[in-house]
């Protein structure tokens, strides 16, 4: 097991967290007048060789460990896959023996869905309360060059008063480890609902936007699957680069003897390195040191933003192109 720090500070703003949902914003479209989101943890991990049948067996014992993680009695499944469309069995609860035989198909693009409560409805109050749940994202394409993904959330208050053994932090590294990822992030972000979720960004991109100008800490982003083998987003409180991209930037060894901030932790794992931004996550950036320092070490292994490199689609609803590829440079490079 991998020593981790306690949350210290982390703990203290949970009971925050649990009675005040993401800040208030005054929308025509939300009578709530807020986002309908929640802070969590996040983790997010890119992969390739998606088609083999080596990463796919991964990627199964990482749902199982999620679903023994959370409790997998609480979860539903919505399953994706086929060759020209995709297809969903809603509020189904599959075992790993029931999505095995799509998985492992390395001619298959495979999405799944986990998630622990599908409400549905237009209610704002209901869709806030499925933005406050357990969820595993998984992807693998049938396409080489594109990456596999998954993405993971947990409610915050639940996450950090987890024992450091099944802490939201090792579950990041042990899918680094058994995916062979090539990075990743992981921290403090904005867990969106999964019901609409795409005309939720395009509803509420703009007071999101707002909102992590406000709060640079938190991550909001979507994964993609051909950004994620261009280059890398931005670095969250956790971020992992792999031993194949370290090379980029001069290899393993050298990174490990760069003299960096004392507040910067490396966490050394077989196949990369995992930067830690200090040792609680972070909203306001009260210390932006840690940040500053990985954001620039990292930098050459950045995306640039525009629209066919890295454009976030939170901020999809922008009111023009050019704001739309503003926001996601500046969430690129708050931390420059």
């Amino acid at each position: 097991m991998i020593d981790m720090p306690d949350f210290e500070n982390a703990t203290r703003t949970a009971a925050w967290l649990d009675a005040n949902p993401i800040p208030p914003v005054k929308l025509h479209e939300n009578d709530e007048g807020r986002v309908p989101g929640r802070v969590g943890l996040v983790a997010t991990l890119y992969f390739n060789q998606q088609r083999s049948l080596e990463r796919r067996l991964a990627l199964l014992d990482v749902v199982e460990s999620f679903r023994e993680w959370v409790g997998s009695d609480a979860l539903n499944c919505w399953v994706g896959g086929g060759t020209g469309k995709m297809y969903f069995e809603k509020k189904k609860k599959f075992t790993i023996d029931d999505i095995k035989e799509k998985t492992i198909n390395p001619n298959l693009d495979v999405g799944l869905s986990f998630s622990s409560i599908d409400i549905g409805g237009n209610d704002a109050q209901k869709i806030e309360n499925n933005a406050q749940r357990f969820h595993l994202l998984v992807y693998a394409s049938s396409r080489e060059f594109h990456t596999g993904y998954i993405r993971a959330h947990v409610p915050m208050s639940w996450g950090i008063r987890q024992p450091a053994e099944k802490s939201a932090a090792q579950f990041f590294f042990m899918c680094a480890q058994k995916l062979q990822a090539l990075h990743g992030d992981f921290g403090l972000g904005v867990c969106l609902p999964s019901q609409n979720l795409f005309q939720i960004s395009s509803l509420y991109g703009e007071p999101i936007a707002q909102l992590l100008k406000k709060l640079p800490g938190l991550l909001a982003d979507e994964p993609d699957h051909m950004q994620g083998a261009r280059g890398m987003g931005p670095i969250g409180w956790m971020t992992l680069v792999s031993n194949e991209w370290l090379e980029k930037i001069g290899g393993r060894d050298k990174i490990l003897k760069t003299i960096l901030p004392a507040s910067v932790y490396i966490t050394e794992l077989p196949d990369g390195l995992v930067f830690q931004a200090g040792e609680d996550p972070q909203f306001e950036l009260i210390h932006p040191e840690p940040y500053k320092a990985i954001a620039k070490l990292l930098r050459p292994l950045r995306l640039i933003a525009g629209e066919s490199t890295y454009t976030n689609m939170v901020f999809k609803n922008s009111d023009s192109t050019a704001r739309y590829i503003a926001d996601s440079d500046w969430y690129l490079s708050r931390f420059d």
